[in-house]
């Protein structure tokens, strides 16, 4: 190598957060630029490889990012809202993260640059086990679509993420099991941060105490569910209300047409 650069550092923590066995090595050979990086992060590894080739105007880069078992007790990063944007805005998650070897490749030596053309060589992901996400504005927006507040403090068993990078935009398939019920959710985020989700949910998490209402929610998620649309910061979900209303309406009837049939026998 023409250059190595070597970093160790022992132990690091911040915020009750650790960075242990930090052992990070660039070398540089001719115009070929290639940082390894590996280290435990809350008792869980991780590894970051990025290569970059600088003998071009926009040099190729591929970076290649794994972790198992990272704890977290942790404020969301603003990127994480791009990978799993039903949790978009929490103001902390709590469980064991495990982000299966991800390679990312583009052109160009800068965000501007590779904004345009960065994209996942295969599909990525990423699970979360036994946590809890705190004050998420998207899931909170949907209870009150829902009728269910308190929505956005959510209790879970495990999250399991599938995305992918491509086209200026992040698309993603995500479920969040938990003893109240399944959130199924889809769609892209678009590097600018406007979205598109759909969702749908089960079990408790449809349940408000109001029966009609509830069996209306229910005909809804099996007709599409929820539809998301607007920014990561400000989320607009909008909820089909027709099957909704048609089941309140029907009800409404049966009980008028029992109340009327009781005053003809009486």
């Amino acid at each position: 190598a023409d250059l190595e650069v070597v970093f160790q550092l022992k132990e690091l923590v911040y915020k009750g957060n650790k960075l242990a066995a930090l052992d990070s090595r660039t070398t540089l050979q001719a115009s070929h630029l290639r940082s390894e990086n590996k280290a435990t992060v809350n008792e869980g590894p991780v590894r970051i490889v990025v290569d970059l080739d600088a003998s071009q105007k926009n040099p190729p880069l591929t970076a290649e990012v794994e972790a198992k078992d990272v704890r977290l007790d942790i404020e969301l990063p603003k990127t994480a809202r791009y990978f799993l944007p039903v949790l978009a805005g929490g103001k902390g998650i709590t469980g064991k993260l495990t982000l299966e070897p991800l390679k990312v490749e583009g052109r160009g030596a800068s965000w501007e640059a590779l904004r345009d053309n960065v994209h996942t060589v295969q599909d990525g992901k990423l699970h979360v086990s036994s946590g809890e996400v705190q004050g998420a504005p998207f899931l909170a927006k949907l209870g009150e679509v829902l009728h269910r507040p308190g929505l956005g403090d959510l209790k879970f068993d495990t999250i399991d993420s599938v995305f992918r990078i491509r086209e200026k935009r992040l698309e993603n398939e995500t479920t969040v099991k938990g003893k109240q019920g399944l959130i199924l959710n889809h769609g892209w985020v678009d590097f600018d941060q406007t979205l598109e989700q759909k969702t749908t949910l089960s079990g408790d998490l449809l349940k408000t105490g109001d029966e009609r209402w509830d069996k209306g929610l229910s005909l809804a998620m099996e007709r599409g569910g929820i539809l998301t649309d607007g920014t990561i910061d400000d989320p607009h979900p909008h909820l089909d209300m027709s099957a909704i209303l048609k089941e309140l309406a029907k009800d409404a009837l049966q009980d008028l047409v029992k109340d009327r049939l009781k005053d003809l026998f009486k």
